[in-house]
This record gives structure tokens, sequence and C-alpha cells, in this order.
């Protein structure tokens, strides 16, 4: 019938298992556990500083509808289309 298999000697392969298993959810963990971190942080400084827009999509008619780059702080020449927020 069937023979039973002597066991291996050295390593035993469920104990083995076992702590890869429990390796790979800590690793699993703490890697959302830093994604979420990192998230958080971006919000909160974002939330300090007022970042300038840079993209910014016309919609009007007032000028070609599309996307457009906006530079700050450059000098302004005769010609350039500027962007104006109300107060």
């Amino acid at each position: 019938m069937f023979r039973r298999r002597a066991p291996k000697r050295g390593i035993d392969l469920l104990a083995v298992t076992g702590a890869v298993t429990r390796f790979r959810r800590r690793r699993r963990w703490r890697g959302a556990a830093v994604a979420a971190l990192l998230g958080m942080a971006a919000l909160g400084v974002s939330s300090l500083v007022s970042p300038s827009p840079r993209l910014v999509w016309n919609a009007s008619a007032s000028a070609p509808i599309g996307l457009y780059w906006v530079e700050p702080n450059m000098p302004i020449r005769r010609g350039d289309l500027v962007l104006a927020t109300l107060p």
C-alpha cells in the first residue's frame, strides 16, 4: 500500500512556511501603514502651503479653449495671457 516517508532532517517545512507567511503579512501591513502615513503627510503639507496653480484649463470663449501652463513671477510682455483671480 502506502509507504510512510522518513522525516527529513534539518528544516521543519511547516515551521518555515508559517514564519514566511507571518513575515509576508507583517510586510504587507507595514507597506500599507507607510503608504497611509505618506498620504496623510502630503495632505497635511498641502493644507499648510498655498501652492500656485501651474496648469489651468480655460473653458471660456475669451481665449482659445485648452490647457495652459502658468509660470508665476515672470515679467509680463505685450501679447501675454495673464491669469487673474477674484479677490
